[in-house]
């Protein structure tokens, strides 16, 4: 026994093969470029060179013309001291390690 077939299309919208439908023209899809309106990149130099110039300019100025850190802030000499009096508490092991694991008691 076997049902009746479904009323309407078949199969149902969705399933079954693909439809293939024509593409339009690609014109009705796309609009036709304006002219190129360089509006934007001039503004953007106009304003971002003459800072660029200002800038480099500012810090050449300030690197030619700076004198340096004074050694002290009284003038005074300030000689370093070498303490040898304690020695630091950790010895640094100048032996190559032994090839296999130790163990240390």
């Amino acid at each position: 026994m076997s049902y009746p077939p479904p009323h309407g299309s078949w199969p149902p919208p969705g399933y079954g093969p693909p439809s293939y439908y024509s593409q339009p023209p690609a014109h009705e899809y796309f609009e036709e470029p304006g002219p190129l309106d360089n509006r934007n990149l001039i503004v953007l130099l106009a304003v971002g060179l003459p800072l660029l110039l200002l800038s480099a300019c500012g810090a050449l100025f300030f690197v030619l013309t700076d004198d340096g850190r004074p050694q002290t802030r009284g003038g005074e000499t300030v000689q370093t001291q070498v303490v040898e009096d304690s020695p630091p508490d950790v010895q640094l092991n100048l032996n190559p390690p032994a090839d296999g694991p130790t163990q240390q008691p």
